[in-house]
């Protein structure tokens, strides 16, 4: 392993130990429905799964919001958000 893969590998540590911290803060507020995992690509694969957020007592039409998660590739899936 070269010098620049090393520093690579210990920053991206870094980066998901901190937001394993930050993700154990989070909860989901009161009167909201969670349905997650959700494959929109049949292959198996964990970063082809979607989690769909809505109010509880909602009726008609809703806006949606798409949060496409900003890993760059590098490192993280959804559960790190």
């Amino acid at each position: 392993m070269s010098i620049k893969q090393f520093l690579v590998y210990k920053m991206l540590k870094r980066w998901e130990k901190r937001d394993l911290k930050t993700l154990a803060k989070q909860e989901i507020p009161d009167g909201i429905k969670e349905f997650s995992g959700i494959p929109y690509v049949d292959d198996g694969h964990r970063g082809h799964l979607l989690d769909i957020y809505y109010p509880e007592n909602a009726a008609g039409k809703l806006p949606l919001i798409i949060d496409i998660h900003g890993g760059g590739f590098l490192y993280g899936y959804k559960e790190s958000r």
